[in-house]
């Protein structure tokens, strides 16, 4: 069972989501597959340069969604949150401007996580009376070491994914 254990808003300052982007359908295979190419490719290790860290949003490793059309194609971007005059080193990139955001902590099993996570999110909005800004980005997964990866580790199946939504 997938269930949101937290939630916060927050206010952040603009970044540039760098990494490597393609366009895709919600849960297509083409997204594990764009994340083996990056991992395979040491894309992380080349963008994460301390200098170019956000004060506040961690490098951490997300998935971004944003551009979706009428057939609810959309492009998925994996990548690290960087400061907006970060070089994007040839890779795609995507500005994610100044404002606040909810991050959710979504746990339950890998395999259901991902379709679940945006709606439980948005579900808290709804009970917040809060307005999404879905003008942009739409959604953030953000594996973090301290919840994600730590709780991938303990090889039981659950994890537990930070989702980011922009606000109005």
């Amino acid at each position: 069972m997938t269930q949101l254990k937290h939630h916060e808003i927050i206010q952040h300052k603009a970044c540039r989501i760098i990494g490597r982007a393609r366009r895709v359908k919600p849960l297509s295979p083409e997204i594990s597959k764009l994340w083996d190419q990056c991992f395979s490719e040491g894309l992380f290790e080349k963008l994460m340069d301390p200098d170019f860290f956000c004060d506040d949003l961690k490098p951490e490793t997300v998935g971004v969604m944003y551009d979706f059309n009428e057939e609810m194609e959309f492009t998925y971007l994996v990548g690290v949150f960087l400061k907006p005059d970060a070089p994007t080193l040839g890779y795609d990139f995507v500005e994610f401007p100044e404002g606040r955001a909810i991050v959710t902590w979504v746990q339950g099993p890998e395999s259901k996580i991902y379709g679940e996570a945006h709606t439980l999110t948005e579900t808290k909005l709804n009970d917040l009376g809060i307005t999404p800004n879905y003008s942009g980005i739409c959604g953030i997964e953000i594996y973090t070491m301290e919840r994600f990866v730590a709780s991938k580790e303990k090889g039981d199946g659950s994890v537990i994914l930070d989702y980011l939504i922009p606000l109005k």
